[in-house]
């Protein structure tokens, strides 16, 4: 039988030494709801910028966008398909709706395997608190 060679870092990024976030249902309950439409201003200095990857699929499978970006409106190929979440640098507020609105979950830097119950609803996303 062929030996498999597995990479010590099979992610596009450094590895932060967090392992992966085990969520509990309770705990992918809304953080909120947004009943107007805010966007959180980006400083006008940042010695690193924000990141998160999106997956389609739990574990970080399937389609993935990387970005450092807000998404008020995610495109067709992920939106309401999001299952698995890296957060590499920032919190992230990930919301049910397009535009910022709808109920919310706020994830900080960590590997989200699953999202539970928020797992493909998730319409727009931005960082709400930058990295130092």
């Amino acid at each position: 039988m062929p030996k498999v060679s597995i990479p010590s870092n099979p992610f596009p990024f450094p590895r932060v030494s967090l392992g992966w976030v085990e969520l509990k249902r309770d705990l992918m309950k809304p953080t909120g709801t947004a009943t107007e439409s805010v966007t959180i201003p980006r400083p006008k200095k940042l010695k690193t910028l924000p990141e998160v990857v999106v997956y389609e699929d739990i574990d970080s499978g399937g389609s993935h966008k990387r970005t450092n970006l807000i998404m008020q409106v995610i495109g067709r190929e992920i939106n309401d398909r999001i299952s698995s979440i890296i957060v590499v640098q920032g919190k992230w507020r990930f919301y049910r709706d397009p535009h910022f609105l709808g109920d919310f979950w706020d994830l900080d830097v960590g590997y989200y395997r699953s999202i539970g119950k928020a797992s493909d609803m998730i319409s727009s996303f931005q960082c709400i608190e930058y990295p130092q």
